[in-house]
C-alpha cells in the first residue's frame, strides 16, 4: 500500500470513480486494492472536496468515510 501525503485520494477506475478520505478510512473503502488511484492535490477540506464534487461530476463521495457526499 502506499503512503499518501494529501488527505482525498481518487479512485479513478472508469466504472467506480469515487473520492476516499483518507483521514477517516473504514475497512470496507479497501484503500490497498484501489488499483487507479491518484491523490487529490489542492483539496484539504471536506467543504473544498464538496465544491469540487460539484465541479467534477463524475466523481462521488465514497458510502463508507464519505457518507455525507455520497449521491450515486
Amino acid at each position: 500500500m502506499q503512503n499518501y501525503t494529501t488527505r482525498f485520494l481518487l479512485n479513478t477506475d472508469a466504472n467506480n470513480k469515487e473520492v476516499h478520505d483518507l483521514q477517516n478510512e473504514k475497512p470496507l473503502c479497501q484503500i490497498g486494492e484501489i488499483e487507479a488511484a491518484k491523490p487529490l492535490e489542492g483539496v484539504t477540506t471536506v467543504d473544498e472536496l464538496e465544491a469540487w464534487l460539484n465541479d467534477n461530476s463524475e466523481y462521488d463521495g465514497c458510502a463508507h468515510c464519505l457518507p455525507d457526499l455520497h449521491r450515486k
